[in-house]
């Protein structure tokens, strides 16, 4: 399978092999019916590394948006409000033990 277009009408009785392709490292396999692109056969390792890069990329876009828009802080803004959270998280915690 040099081609990696396949009608779905070729794809049906040849599952197997448009597997077997993709698996062994020939690429994905575009999925066309009447000429137009309806679905993409791809390694699922590949897949992973993609949705995985797309969640990085959409990371990057959140902290470039909060950049732009003002919302950053320092530090010792941080791990001041860190602090202060891990001390009312303790202080509930011993306010909930039962007196012994």
């Amino acid at each position: 399978m040099t081609n990696n277009s396949q009608s779905v009408k070729y794809v049906k009785p040849h599952l197997a092999k448009c597997i077997d392709h993709v698996r062994e490292g020939g690429g994905p396999v575009i999925i066309t019916q009447n000429g137009a692109t309806v679905a993409l056969l791809v390694n699922a390792a590949e897949y992973e590394r993609t949705q995985h890069a797309f969640a990085i990329l959409k990371r990057v876009v959140m902290a470039d948006k909060n950049i732009r828009e003002g919302r950053v802080y320092t530090h010792d803004e941080v791990f001041a409000d860190a602090r202060k959270r891990a001390a009312e998280i303790r202080k509930a915690k011993a306010e909930r033990k039962p007196a012994r």
